[in-house]
């Protein structure tokens, strides 16, 4: 929806941020909202929005003031459960200017306080100044689909959507963390509240914080699972039928707008079964998808153009070149503040690339988050029935990750690193059904993670990208099923598929091959284009002078997946995406 930024330093009652300044930094999130800006400046605290118009298009003007309360808010993401929300607040007094699901949050902050965040429906970041109070108060949505970056200098606090603001403040110093180099290469991404910078944090998902002049205060407001499972002695029928009518319903929730509503479609089972629902509920619904007729392995235009004809799809499929490949990588690597976590995300880029050159749309739905909800990776299987992984801490932590380890030693890293975040996360498990284990823990930890890329990604373009399928109370039902019903003897996403087929032919509902919007990178690390840019930006780079760049030319050299050879390219995509990071210039990094 939008992009925020806030500077607040209640102590000493300077930020330190000229107006011109504090304009700069919200300029660098303009392509986050390309229908407006504003800024609230003061010598204590400033507030900035950058706005893209989706709900109450004339109004809902940010930074908002609610003038009963004297409270100010930036807010990124929709509430979509606002009207309901308002009738509540009516009831009790508020009275509203607006029909923006921001005064919704600045009237349930000043009746609730911290309270509201477990009323809101939905994908949200937010900062709320109380001038009267003296505090900030600052949350974020349940999986973190919206991102909330946060840093410090001194007694001022910064907060923005996305880092090159906090750097173009001049305050916050870009300065990476080597040390957290090792576990990018294994996991693609840094656990918990850490980030590849030393300097930045991200107020993790389902948290909030309240910064007053006693310091800073963090809470969690919601965890996914319960203690134990339910649903052990309901029939299967009732059970897909009550998680068809949560499906529904969210995706009915989650097409909330005053602007036309596309989907994102792969042939799959996810986003097919979202698009199918939409197209029944929605005027004007338009679906977009990718071929790679070259690569029959990963193509899946036959299902896509099966789903067209039988759902009455009006689609756009799209096909994408190495050629393309090459140069999305390069806007990707220059856009994103730290490494490209997943190949697949060239595909997401091209895809909103061609959505904002051929339409005016701003909102589209796709099915992201189904498999760490239903089990949809071969790793929930086999994490789930190997007892090594669910004895050793450790083990789990590293997952399938474990063959990256003997890389590692190969380019002089270290395979020992130690990864706190993710013990701590393991630690607190609440769920004793194996196959729930391994997806509490994906939803504690690499979900969010997807989430900030795809966010990244749609919002380069002013695309907002939703998630219907990790509505809350959706996944709370969900989470609560044991785990057969997810991860089958003979099926992945089990209880999905069956309420899919209700909906899409059996040919894909049932469709054993796991594809996604992916591209063809283990075939271009071998001889294609991300080879020659593996040697020329990892060989010769300065990724060459942290690793042994012997061994770095031995695990490309190793890499022969077409002749029997070892497929390494998870590894080698996370080298490259990492020597991508650290040679490109980025001028907020500067500042």
């Amino acid at each position: 929806m939008c992009g925020i930024f806030a500077a607040a330093n209640l102590s000493d009652g300077a930020t330190g941020l000229s107006e011109p300044r504090a304009r700069a930094a919200v300029a660098t999130l303009n392509h986050r909202g390309p229908d407006g800006d504003g800024v609230y400046w003061s010598p204590s605290v400033v507030l900035g929005h950058t706005r893209l118009a989706i709900i109450d298009l004339d109004h809902g003007v940010q930074p908002m003031l609610d003038p009963d309360s004297g409270l100010r808010i930036t807010f990124n993401g929709e509430i979509f459960n606002h009207r309901e929300l308002r009738r509540s607040l009516e009831a009790l007094g508020h009275r509203f200017q607006t029909n923006s699901d921001t005064e919704v949050i600045l009237k349930a902050y000043a009746e609730w306080r911290e309270e509201l965040v477990v009323r809101l429906r939905g994908m949200f970041a937010f900062v709320i100044y109380d001038e009267r109070r003296g505090e900030v108060f600052a949350a974020r949505d349940r999986f973190g689909i919206k991102p909330l970056y946060h840093a410090s200098q001194g007694k001022t606090h910064f907060f923005a959507s996305e880092m090159a603001a906090l750097f173009a403040t001049g305050q916050v110093a870009a300065e990476p963390d080597a040390a957290r180099y090792d576990e990018f290469l294994v996991f693609g991404y840094a656990a918990g509240a850490a980030t590849l910078f030393k300097t930045v944090t991200s107020l993790e998902a389902a948290h909030w914080l309240l910064l007053s002049r006693d310091g800073v205060r963090t809470a969690r407001y919601w965890y996914p699972f319960a203690e134990e499972t339910a649903g052990a002695d309901v029939s299967e029928a009732n059970l897909a039928d009550e998680l068809e009518e949560l499906i529904c319903d969210a995706v009915d929730a989650w097409s909330l707008a005053d602007v036309s509503v596309g989907a994102l479609m792969s042939g799959g089972v996810d986003s097919p079964l979202v698009a199918a629902i939409a197209n029944r509920r929605l005027p004007d619904f338009q679906t977009y998808s990718l071929s790679f007729e070259r690569d029959r392995d990963i193509d899946e235009t036959p299902l896509i153009r099966q789903l067209v004809r039988e759902l009455g799809l009006r689609n756009t499929l799209l096909s994408l070149s190495d050629d393309d490949m090459l140069q999305t990588l390069q806007t990707l690597s220059a856009h994103f503040d730290e490494p490209v976590l997943d190949p697949n995300n060239l595909v997401l880029m091209e895809l909103c690339a061609e959505i904002r050159k051929q339409t005016d749309l701003k909102v589209v739905l796709c099915g992201e988050g189904a498999d760490e909800v239903f089990g949809g990776y071969g790793r929930h299987r086999v994490l789930s029935e190997d007892p090594k992984y669910l004895g050793s801490p450790r083990d789990m932590a590293l997952g399938l990750g474990h063959v990256a380890i003997p890389r590692l030693e190969m380019i002089a890293a270290n395979g020992e690193f130690a990864m706190p975040e993710r013990i701590e996360a393991i630690a607190a498990l609440r769920s004793s059904d194996p196959v729930n284990r391994t997806l509490e823990y994906d939803q504690l930890t690499f979900l969010s993670t997807r989430l900030h890329s795809q966010d990244r990604i749609g919002m380069y373009y002013g695309l907002e990208i939703r998630t219907p399928l990790l509505d809350h109370a959706l996944v709370e039902f969900a989470n609560r099923l044991p785990g057969r019903f997810k991860v089958s003897p003979e099926w992945s996403k089990y209880l999905l598929r069956v309420v899919a087929s209700r909906y899409i032919t059996g040919d894909v509902a049932w469709n054993r091959k796991k594809i996604g919007l992916s591209i063809p990178y283990s075939r271009l690390f071998e001889s294609g284009a991300l080879k020659r840019l593996f040697e020329e930006r990892v060989l010769k780079g300065e990724l060459s002078r942290i690793y042994d760049r012997a061994g770095l030319a031995q695990l490309l050299g190793e890499h022969r997946p077409s002749q029997g050879g070892a497929d390494h390219s998870n590894t080698l995509w996370r080298l490259l995406a990492l020597a991508s990071w650290i040679d490109q210039p980025v001028p907020a990094r500067a500042v």
